[in-house]
């Protein structure tokens, strides 16, 4: 079973409802994502790239920080009601500029990528019509499938694809 996240890459962003005014308290969103946002709950140390950055930022424009905790998808809809100012990584989709404000330059860029083992691997190099008919783990209506489903329509690859769970799973 091919492990499958994608290829290709995406800009990662931090979405905000509206610009925020000096001196003002900002409500940002905040969910445990490794490396970038660690520590997600109220007395526990936080650290991360993306927490480093929003200090920073909050710093330059004169914020006072208020971190709401959750999950994503529950922080996304918070965004959209405006019950928070800032969620951070945000992955910036047409859909989602219609409704919300993300920043011109990117923070990070995503790279996906679908994976195997060795030994299912072909011997003689590789191309994106060997997906057909293999057996592709995804996650039912994660950003990624979603990603993968234009790469394969784009590729004329037509994999069976097997839900899973979550990535763990997968």
């Amino acid at each position: 079973l091919a492990a499958a996240l994608l290829m290709g890459s995406l800009s990662v962003n931090a979405a905000m409802a509206s610009e925020p005014a000096a001196g003002k308290t900002v409500r940002v969103g905040y969910f445990t994502m490794e490396n970038f946002m660690e520590g997600g709950a109220d007395g526990t140390a936080q650290s991360g790239l993306t927490y480093e950055l929003l200090c920073e930022i909050g710093t330059y424009n004169h914020w006072r920080i208020e971190y709401v905790y959750g999950d994503f998808s529950d922080l996304y809809g918070m965004l959209l009601n405006g019950e928070i100012d800032l969620l951070p990584n945000v992955i910036a989709t047409d859909e989602r500029k219609e409704q919300i404000l993300f920043h011109d330059f990117m923070l990070n860029e995503e790279h996906y990528y679908i994976s195997t083992l060795q030994s299912s691997a072909p011997e003689e190099g590789w191309d994106a019509s060997q997906l057909n008919g293999k057996r592709l783990a995804t996650v039912e209506g994660a950003f990624e499938e979603t990603i993968f489903d234009q790469w394969a329509l784009e590729n004329g690859v037509t994999p069976e694809k097997v839900y899973c769970s979550g990535f763990d799973e997968a």
